[in-house]
């Protein structure tokens, strides 16, 4: 039986069986201009519904261990129409005094000018001298003019601009989580931003930006976790957008209930509403490898009136369907 993790409202959940499912018009559009070879974008959520066409995000590709070629972006955005598809591993490592002596030295005009590495999650911290969640809590009660959530976004997104024009070129905004205080204030705001390598998301955790603001709009921390990669040797064969989108459809038409810690509910319907070029993380030996895969999202609707929210990446690469019929 197959099962997807999914949220619903809050709580963890897992979905199985079968059901309805529906496809949203932004993916029916991206999945027919890549059936002709025409250039779309790296997500179908980056389509104008009233223009249909694809908004232009101008991220580069960036050069990787042992290759020097920089793709366009269309030019990147046909490769992933190929036959064949490589893989990457994750270089890891401490940045040197020097590459962390010129990050600090790049955000001293912000403020920021702490800086520390953490060695689990191979991330640097680069804070304000006296950053502490305890600290941003006594400034709110000291009061002063609390910002919007749509502010605090709008004011990370001009510091990475500003101050991260290295990394800006490679990112894309991902998601707001917001710290509140007796349920409506917001005390602070981690605002996180996406990395695109080669085409596609990056996704697990392996490599972003966070800003953090306090509820007045002071960037006071940023978390950077950048590593390289280097890219495997002999691309494998790969399987077709369409087939990843036939997958998709067959598992969440095995979907129609949804079980809870507290109930288990139907879902009437499943609409597929997103799919996107990414990268998911594969452990290989004693290797961490960035594999691509196409990553789709989808809204549950529940008997009950909730909604539910999944996501399931469908690997790119054949190799791993050898146990499976294709």
């Amino acid at each position: 039986m197959k099962t997807a993790i999914i949220f619903v409202l809050g709580i963890l959940t897992t979905i199985q069986a079968s059901g309805h499912v529906s496809v949203n018009k932004k993916v029916q559009y991206f999945l027919e201009k890549t059936a002709i070879s025409e250039e779309t974008s790296h997500r179908s959520g980056l389509l104008d519904e009233k223009t249909m066409t694809f908004q232009k995000r101008n991220i580069n590709n960036e050069r990787i261990i042992g290759n020097d070629t920089v793709f366009s972006n269309a030019i990147d955005s046909r490769r992933w129409k190929n036959s064949f598809a490589n893989e990457y591993i994750v270089i890891e490592k401490e940045p040197n005094d020097k590459k962390s002596n010129t990050l600090v030295k790049e955000l001293s005009g912000s403020g920021l000018s702490r800086y520390t590495y953490d060695t689990n999650e191979n991330k640097a911290e680069i804070s304000t001298p006296d950053y502490s969640f305890g600290l941003m809590r006594q400034k709110f009660e000291d009061g002063g003019t609390l910002l919007s959530e749509e502010q605090l976004k709008a004011n990370a997104q001009s510091f990475i601009d500003t101050y991260l024009r290295k990394y800006s070129k490679y990112l894309e905004y991902d998601r707001t989580d917001l710290t509140k205080i007796n349920k409506k204030d917001i005390i602070k705001a981690k605002v996180c931003f996406r990395r695109i390598f080669r085409g596609g998301i990056i996704l697990d955790g392996v490599s972003y930006v966070n800003v953090i603001v306090d509820p007045f709009g002071n960037i006071v921390c940023v978390d950077l976790k950048w590593p390289e990669f280097k890219e495997i040797d002999s691309p494998k064969a790969a399987i077709s957008i369409n087939k990843a989108m036939k997958i998709a459809t067959e598992i969440y038409s095995q979907t129609d209930t949804a079980q809870s810690d507290v109930e288990k509910t139907a879902i009437d319907e499943i609409e597929i509403t997103g799919v996107a070029h990414a990268w998911h993380k594969i452990q290989k030996n004693d290797s961490l490898i960035i594999s691509p895969c196409y990553s789709f999202t989808s809204t549950g609707h529940l008997r009950n009136g909730t909604i539910c929210n999944d996501k399931i990446n469908i690997p790119v690469i054949k190799d791993y369907y050898l146990n499976k019929k294709m």
